[in-house]
């Protein structure tokens, strides 16, 4: 795992704000900033030699808890440190805007790489936070992005979303008191198995984007990670479990998937891309195939693999009632048949070579 590193202040949810006001020296800020490389890359003032790639230049700029400026001072604010920064450690990575909601607003995007390019500033990565419940919004934005970035000039520029959870509610809902607790019902809350689908979908549909990192948040046992707040684990902590598991199985296989037709997603309220399969295999010719389902109707469906008769066989499943147990299929020649019992599952078939 590889660090991003931010460089600014950390959020503030009290009422008055404290740290997160612009610097009233950039020139010094930047300076700072170059010792703090300098400190964990270089060892200067007692530090250490991680070689930590990437750094981005603050976080957020567009959310008034972390930055009290205006948008046209982040900007002057990025030109002065990222451009100390390369000048002085060219082998890291420098990037932003780490625009919150970046896919809701991809305009405010475009206005700052815009700006990057007209000023002849680096970017190494370009990067966005994104929280949201719809699949086939999340995967679109990085090619939306990826254009953008070869429009101005950064065609290496790295994408990079450096936060991103399941999120199907307003921020000011969970801090309601008649609404909040509702963020960790285990059905659609968050951890819930609306947000194991909607995750390990997510996970699948970025090996086909053009993002080279995506920082999942959060492993804790806050409302957004994957454990409760007794530290047991959750649904979204199975289907992670189940997509780890995957990727214990590194070389890919090809799988296509059929999705609902266009009027039963519209009946239902459902989305395309709600039957996601990413599949891989090891040397020794064992292999995975994950399958994931987000709001899909409750049925039977069929995964067909050639020379299924050379493969003993596990099938996993996470769904309403079970926590990646064993999962009940029939087999006919090179077909599975599984029947879905809950409306978001995934489904982890495991085959090893007889």
């Amino acid at each position: 795992m590889e660090v991003l590193y931010r460089l600014g202040e950390s959020i503030e949810h009290s009422p008055k704000k404290y740290f997160i006001h612009p610097p009233k020296d950039f020139a010094k800020w930047a300076r700072i900033c170059s010792h703090i490389v300098a400190h964990y890359n270089e060892g200067w003032a007692n530090g250490h030699h991680w070689n930590i790639k990437y750094w981005i230049v603050w976080c957020e700029p567009n959310e008034w808890k972390l930055w009290s400026g205006t948008i046209e001072q982040y900007y002057e604010l990025y030109k002065v440190t990222a451009t100390l920064l390369k000048k002085e450690h060219p082998d890291i990575k420098v990037g932003g805007p780490a625009w919150g909601g970046g896919g809701y607003t991809p305009e405010k995007m475009e206005d700052f790489i815009r700006y990057c390019s007209e000023n002849k500033l680096p970017l190494d990565v370009f990067t966005w936070n994104q929280y949201h419940s719809l699949v086939p919004f999340m995967l679109q934005t990085a090619f939306i992005f990826k254009d953008m970035a070869v429009k101005y000039g950064y065609p290496d520029a790295e994408l990079q979303i450096g936060e991103w959870h399941y999120l199907n509610r307003s921020w000011r809902s969970i801090k309601t008191p008649n609404t909040g607790p509702d963020v960790l019902e285990p059905t659609y809350g968050v951890q819930g198995i609306e947000s194991a689908a909607y995750t390990t979908s997510v996970l699948m549909g970025f090996e086909d984007t053009p993002l080279s990192k995506a920082f999942f948040y959060t492993g804790n046992a806050g409302k957004f990670g994957m454990l409760d707040p007794n530290r047991n684990p959750t649904k979204l902590y199975y289907g992670l479990e189940a997509y780890g598991t995957l990727m214990r199985y590194p070389r890919r296989v090809h799988a296509e998937s059929d999705t609902l037709s266009e009027k039963l997603q519209h009946d239902l309220g459902s989305q395309k891309g709600d039957c996601m399969i990413l599949a891989g295999k090891k040397e020794n010719g064992d292999g995975a195939i994950l399958v994931s389902f987000m709001f899909a109707i409750d049925m039977e469906f069929q995964v067909e693999i050639p020379g299924l008769d050379g493969y003993d066989i596990n099938v996993r499943v996470v769904d309403m009632q079970k926590d990646l147990d064993n999962a009940v299929y029939t087999k006919r020649g090179d077909t599975l048949t599984i029947r879905k019992n809950s409306y978001c599952a995934i489904y982890l078939i495991e085959l090893f070579k007889k």
